[in-house]
């Protein structure tokens, strides 16, 4: 009897089981399960601190597209051992530096040690009287005064300039001084320039000047290779950075004073001035000699005797004498003649 009753609780569970209702008095079922509440905070109260956010890391960064390099316009000349004025192209003053093109930046003219100097950089120049650093540079030294129509060739030799030039294909930004063999071709055709003014700033901007040129600077083929700047430059900066050379002598920039510090001047051109034969010495006036007022004669005194005075007792006296002596001078001299 137990087992069979076993059995029966055995078969009805199995059962429930099976068709998914609960184990529950026949005829009842459980209620579902109630769904969990919503939490919602509450609303922040007046004046409260907003809770902090916390930092966000940014996006990681992308590295810039690398800047396209700007075609540098080369003027169209060609190395040459006897550059000319005439051949110089009408274009703006740029070249070839050892192979690569050049950029003319800034151009200077100004009077450093005892000679004008002309500065070709590929470096602009910030203010008038700022000094460029860095990069490169062409240094010539002009044999004479600049001014309108000067013109001069210079045949290919050592000296008078030199080249800061790049020469580390690995270090573009380093450069060396190169002196080598070099020729060049300049004019100037607008030269408005001030004299120095000895009364204003150690540093002044004289003007501006215009022309053309043509240099060439021989190279090696183990080294540097030939290089050249050929063009026209306009306005460019003429400056005074500090009291020049000539004004030391009593001159002036175009060789003499205009008389008024600060005036602009278009002097003509002039020779130069190592090539000049040595002044002549104007002799110097002869001087007067000062004349010295004449003593004043003192009146004769009277002698207390009215007659002869002592003159004409020396000319009684005397005249007899050389009387006699006359004619014994006209006595010899007549022996003499025979």
């Amino acid at each position: 009897m137990k087992a069979s009753l076993f059995i029966a609780i055995v078969f009805i569970t199995s059962l429930v089981a099976v068709c998914g209702c609960d184990a529950l008095p026949f005829g009842q079922q459980q209620p579902p399960p109630m769904p969990p509440p919503t939490l919602v905070p509450p609303p922040p109260m007046p004046g409260a601190v907003p809770p902090p956010v916390m930092p966000v890391a940014p996006p990681p960064a992308v590295a810039p597209l690398p800047v396209p390099a700007v075609a540098v316009a080369v003027p169209p000349y060609q190395w040459t051992d006897k550059p000319v004025v005439e051949t110089v192209p009408q274009a703006p003053l740029g070249g070839m530096a050892n192979g690569r093109p050049f950029a003319t930046q800034a151009i200077i003219i100004e009077p450093i040690g005892d000679k004008w100097k002309m500065k070709i950089h590929d470096k602009p120049l910030e203010n008038p009287t700022s000094l460029i650093m860095g990069g490169q540079a062409l240094t010539i030294d002009l044999p004479f005064h600049p001014g309108v129509g000067a013109k001069f060739t210079r045949e290919m030799a050592y000296g008078d300039g030199y080249f800061q030039i790049s020469n580390d294909p690995t270090n573009l930004e380093a450069t060396t001084s190169w002196n080598a063999e070099n020729a060049w071709a300049i004019e100037i055709t607008k030269w408005e320039v001030a004299d120095y003014d000895p009364d204003g700033d150690l540093y002044q901007v004289a003007g501006t000047a215009s022309g053309r040129i043509a240099v060439c600077y021989k190279g090696n083929p183990t080294g540097i290779q030939n290089s050249w700047l050929a063009g026209n430059f306009e306005d460019v900066t003429v400056r005074y950075m500090g009291k020049p050379y000539f004004m030391e002598k009593g001159k002036s920039s175009s060789g003499k004073s205009s008389g008024k510090p600060g005036k602009k001047l278009t002097p003509p051109t002039l020779p130069d001035p190592k090539k000049l034969p040595d002044p002549k010495k104007e002799p110097e006036p002869k001087k007067e000699p000062k004349k010295e007022p004449e003593p004043k004669k003192e009146p004769k005194k009277k002698t207390k005797d009215k007659g002869e005075t002592d003159m004409d007792k020396a000319k009684k006296t005397l005249t007899p004498m050389f009387k006699s002596l006359k004619d014994s001078y006209n006595k010899s001299k007549k022996k003499d003649s025979e």
